[in-house]
């Protein structure tokens, strides 16, 4: 096993080669075939073609086992910051791992007080999140992130936490003339 290569990513081909004893019954007598005279000897040969054996080096995981990778989740928006409208759903979006079974989008405070969480199938790679979840803010920042998960719903990887600034609701008021106006 030392000897297959690990360090590079990709799928790889192995022929599986058996190597078997010399055989009498492989042996071929060239002069009942009336190509001269003499014994060729042969090795033994297996009864069916030798399979190539495949194996993948590489990002990702199988199902069945605990990923290792330390990469972390990429999120799109809103950027790190910005500002969220208290009276308005938040809309968060990630960049989506390819063998991700579900996806975790945690909403809390800054001070890490849960607030929301939800789970978002693959394939969507956004969530918008209920209005309620800002308002609960009270005017105060919120942080997100998001986790995918395998299909044992162990952490894939996470997300570093974003913060959003919660805003008030908009004032219904017309806006005042400029000063000088028409």
């Amino acid at each position: 096993m030392a000897r297959i290569p690990t360090t590079a990513e990709g799928t790889y081909l192995i022929l599986l080669r058996i190597e078997a004893s010399d055989d009498k019954e492989a042996d071929s007598d060239v002069g009942a075939a009336g190509a001269g005279s003499g014994v060729l000897h042969n090795g033994a040969v297996a009864g069916f073609p030798m399979p190539a054996l495949r194996y993948v080096v590489g990002a990702g995981s199988s199902e069945m086992s605990q990923p290792r990778s330390a990469r972390t989740l990429r999120l799109l928006l809103p950027r790190d910051d910005a500002v969220a409208p208290a009276d308005s759903g938040l809309a968060v979006s990630w960049l989506e791992e390819w063998n991700a079974a579900l996806y975790r989008v945690a909403f809390e405070t800054t001070e890490g007080s849960a607030v929301f969480t939800a789970v978002v199938p693959p394939g969507v790679g956004t969530y918008r999140a209920p209005p309620f979840v800002v308002a609960q803010a009270g005017g105060k920042p919120l942080r997100w992130r998001v986790t995918a998960l395998d299909f044992n719903g162990w952490a894939m990887r996470h997300s570093p936490w974003r913060t959003v600034r919660t805003g008030t609701a908009p004032n219904a008021a017309p806006p005042a003339a400029p000063p000088g106006g028409s």
